[in-house]
């Protein structure tokens, strides 16, 4: 016990976090749910309860997806060829469908309708796509259809750029078309493309502007 006439001690200096230690906190924190939120979205996509990022052939897709894509858009008979949705969970919001027939593109418009385009490949006689590599940007494709002898515009496809899988798209659809008798006059290319890439779709020529 220390003397009676002893100054009281002194109190424990409390310890207080730096600014540079919050910091890396909430960076921890940050990357934690970041890790979180990847792999649960991972999981959503391999289960098919989430459609995946890229772009994924008939044998890549989870029979879940086949099934709402059987029960949404396609006909009896008619076989997926390639597909990407932009939507994050339910494909009915979004999607972009090569299949044996036609090209379907479908989105959710502002009146909260499922705005549908559809052209058969045999049909289409001019196509126009702008390839970008950028990470937040998807591939655009426009499709053109012969009616009566006059070329109309049929649908806008978004394409996931991961993997070139926006390359992939393109050389089938036109390969196809092809193949389908189609009066495809027409495969206009601009964007982030190399010449090799070009030489890889049949018949492409290489356009400053993808406007028509």
């Amino acid at each position: 016990m220390p003397p009676l006439d002893a100054p009281p001690p002194l109190p424990s200096p409390k310890r207080r976090a730096g600014c540079a230690t919050w910091l890396l906190r909430l960076f921890a924190v940050g990357v934690a749910l970041v890790v979180a939120a990847s792999a649960t979205m991972l999981f959503l996509m391999r289960s098919g309860r989430a459609p995946d990022s890229r772009i994924l052939d008939r044998h890549e897709l989870h029979e879940r997806i086949v099934d709402r894509l059987r029960a949404l858009e396609l006909q009896e008979g008619e076989e997926i060829v390639l597909f990407y949705s932009s939507a994050v969970f339910d494909v009915a919001f979004d999607g972009n469908l090569l299949t044996d027939r036609r090209v379907v593109s479908w989105f959710q418009s502002e009146d909260e309708e499922r705005a549908v385009d559809s052209v058969d490949l045999g049909a289409i006689d001019t196509i126009m796509v702008r390839f970008t590599s950028h990470v937040f940007e998807d591939t655009t494709l426009d499709v053109f259809e012969s009616v009566d002898g006059e070329s109309i515009y049929a649908a806008t496809v978004l394409l996931s750029n991961e993997e070139d899988g926006d390359h992939l798209f393109v050389e089938e659809l036109v390969k196809r078309a092809r193949r389908a008798g189609a009066p495809l006059e027409s495969v206009e290319v601009s964007g982030e493309v190399s010449e090799e890439e070009l030489s890889r779709i049949p018949g492409a020529i290489r356009v400053e502007s993808d406007a028509r």
